[in-house]
C-alpha cells in the first residue's frame, strides 16, 4: 500500500503554510479534524504554491524552535490534536502579521456594506449578542476571531461559526447539528471595508454611556490586543502544563506598531455600554452611515 502523505498545505487569509508530520496517519487525522475551520480564521486547504512558511512537528518531547522562521520545528510528544491545531494557528499569526493582517478577538457584523467590529479580550462583554443584533439589518460575519487587513482597512475572514458555550446561545439558536455546539454564520470569504470598532458592553438594564476614543487611546488598547496572540500570552500545551513561547520578532513588532497607528488614525473606535438593544440603536444612528 502507498504511504500516506506526511505534508499538509493549509491557508489562512489566502496565505499558505506547509505543515510536515513524521506520521502520515497524524497528517490525515489533523486534515480531517473540523476544529481546523473552527479555530483558524479564514481557513481553507491549499496547494504547494507560494508557501510563506513551514512548520515541522516531531514526535519528540515538547520543544519550540522559532528562531529560524520561516522554517519552524516543534516537538509534540503527548500534545493533543486540538493543541497541535492551536500551534498551527500561532504560526499563521506570524505569517499573517508579516503581511499586515492581524487577528483580533471579536464578533463582527456587516451593516450597510461595512464592517462593525465588536472587540475586547474579556469574555461576557456581549460581543456576539451585539453583532447578532446588528446583523438583523445586515449580516453576521464572524465570531471569536476576525482578520483585519491594516493595509487596506478591510476585514478578510474570520471564524464563520458561533460557539454555543453559553446557555443563552443554546436556547437562542436551535438549528444546530444534534451533537455540535457550533452554528454556522454567514460565509465570510470576501473582504469588507471597516466602518468602526466598538469596545462594547451589552448588559441588560445597564445605564447607557458612550465615548469616542481619541486615536492615542485606541492605539494603546489595539496594540495590546494585537500582541497577545503572536506572543502566545495564553497559549499552553499538554493540558496547560507547558507554556508556549512568543513567535514574535523585533522587526515584526516594529511593523505592528506602524500598522496599529494607521488603523487608529483612520478608523473610529467607540466605547459603548448599555442594554444590547440600546447599544445597537446608538450605532445605527452614527453620522458615518449618513
Amino acid at each position: 500500500m502507498p504511504s500516506k502523505n506526511k505534508e499538509l498545505y493549509l491557508s489562512s487569509a489566502g496565505l499558505t503554510l506547509r505543515v510536515i508530520f513524521e506520521s502520515g496517519e497524524l497528517a490525515e487525522t489533523i486534515q480531517n479534524n473540523d476544529f481546523l475551520s473552527k479555530y483558524i480564521p479564514g481557513f481553507s486547504l491549499a496547494t504547494d504554491n507560494n508557501i510563506e512558511a513551514s512548520v515541522e512537528f516531531l514526535n519528540q518531547e515538547v520543544f519550540f524552535e522559532f528562531k529560524d522562521y520561516p522554517k519552524i520545528k516543534i516537538g509534540i510528544k503527548g500534545v493533543s490534536e486540538k493543541e497541535i491545531i492551536s500551534l498551527i494557528e500561532l504560526v499563521f499569526e506570524r505569517v499573517r502579521q508579516e503581511k499586515g493582517i492581524f487577528c483580533i478577538h471579536s464578533a463582527t457584523a456587516v451593516y450597510k456594506g461595512k464592517a462593525v467590529i465588536f472587540w475586547g479580550g474579556a469574555s461576557g462583554m456581549g460581543k456576539t449578542r451585539l453583532a447578532k443584533l446588528l446583523a438583523n439589518d445586515g449580516s453576521f460575519y464572524s465570531d471569536e476571531k476576525t482578520l483585519v487587513n491594516a493595509r487596506n482597512m478591510e476585514i478578510l475572514g474570520g471564524i464563520p461559526f458561533i460557539y454555543l458555550d453559553k446557555d443563552y446561545w443554546k436556547r437562542q439558536i436551535t438549528d444546530k447539528q444534534e451533537d455540535s455546539y457550533y452554528h454556522s454564520a454567514t460565509n465570510n470569504s470576501e473582504p469588507v471595508p471597516i466602518a468602526l470598532f466598538v469596545y462594547g458592553f451589552g448588559i441588560n438594564g445597564a445605564e447607557m454611556s458612550t465615548d469616542l476614543w481619541r486615536p492615542e487611546k485606541f492605539e494603546w488598547h489595539l496594540y495590546e490586543e494585537l500582541g497577545r496572540k503572536i506572543r502566545a500570552i495564553s497559549r499552553r500545551v499538554k493540558d496547560g502544563n507547558i507554556a508556549v513561547p512568543s513567535i514574535d520578532s523585533r522587526a515584526n513588532g516594529d511593523h505592528r506598531i506602524q500598522s496599529v497607528k494607521e488603523v487608529a488614525q483612520k478608523i473610529p473606535c467607540y466605547s459603548i455600554q448599555g442594554s444590547p438593544e440600546s447599544v445597537v440603536d446608538y450605532i445605527k444612528q452614527l453620522e458615518i452611515w449618513k
